[in-house]
């Protein structure tokens, strides 16, 4: 049997809660689904990312045992303002077992705030599940003919400038959901030209409005590239900025699809390219 990816937080990137200056709010990030039963409960891999929407923004994971109350960090960091629209690994396969609870705190001195401040994805499985196993991968990018794929998004703010194709959207539509089934997806958004600018990802109903009310996601897309930059940032390495998450499954029976538009960049000559690929399970 091989093992499953489960999404976290209903099938959705999610907003962290960010409380002011010395209050913290809680999160809640993962308890084992198994943990009231009284058979011996099942061992849980959990993989979390983060990603700070300002600098010097506090995050900490922790986890509880109910029983006694015994709480401990399994993570904790300050962000800087080279990761701000950068996502961060902070879990890599924790293991979870029994009546524990794993909460994610958060304090900030710096807007914005939530439901667009800092956002946390992720997913867990079950160990002892066998190897996992990596099924056809599907592409993610323009609507071509016959069977060409290959071809990414392009986006740019209106109207576009020269050298860009007249009619270029600043948004589309880049992938719908089937009810019920889990998209293992990988997402790539990358400039057009020399210059940076910002993917916003938006989890929409069939009405094109946010699941969250007022939510979306904004990435920052540069045009540095090596191991310690942030077209990197996914663990492991990896040019798509979110890598193999599964997103979808019926966790949010409002979620329909996934819109991307260009939000700004720094020169208007510049475009936004967003490719990737899913698998669905």
């Amino acid at each position: 049997m091989t093992a499953q990816k489960l999404p976290l937080f209903g099938g959705m990137i999610s907003p962290i809660h960010v409380g002011v200056a010395g209050v913290p709010l809680i999160n809640d990030i993962f308890g084992p689904p198994d943990k009231a039963l009284k058979t011996p409960p099942r061992t849980y891999e959990l993989h979390l990312w983060v990603m700070p929407s300002a600098a010097l923004q506090g995050l900490q994971v922790g986890v509880t045992e109910t029983a006694t109350g015994k709480t401990s960090v399994a993570w904790s960091g300050i962000s800087a303002a080279a990761n701000v629209g950068v996502p961060q690994k902070v879990l890599d396969g924790y293991p979870v077992r029994g009546d524990v609870s794993v909460i994610l705190g958060a304090q900030a001195a710096a807007v914005p705030v939530f439901p667009v401040g800092p956002q946390m994805w992720g997913y867990y499985l079950v160990t002892g599940q066998g190897g996992l196993y990596e099924e056809e991968r599907r592409f993610i990018g323009q609507d071509l003919q016959g069977f060409n794929e290959g071809v990414p998004f392009l986006l740019a703010v209106q109207p576009p400038v020269f050298p860009l194709p007249p009619g270029t959207p600043s948004n589309a539509v880049i992938h719908t959901f089937v009810q019920g089934r889990i998209d293992e997806m990988s997402l790539a958004f990358t400039p057009f030209g020399a210059f940076g600018s910002i993917a916003r990802l938006t989890f929409e109903t069939k009405d094109n409005l946010p699941v969250i009310p007022g939510h979306f996601v904004d990435f920052a897309a540069f045009t540095a590239f090596g191991p310690d930059k942030p077209a990197f940032g996914a663990f492991p390495p990896s040019p798509y900025i979110v890598h193999k998450i599964p997103f979808g499954g019926g966790g949010q029976p409002l979620l329909d699809h996934l819109r991307v538009a260009i939000l700004e960049t720094e020169d208007p000559k510049a475009g936004l390219g967003v490719h990737g690929y899913f698998i669905r399970h």
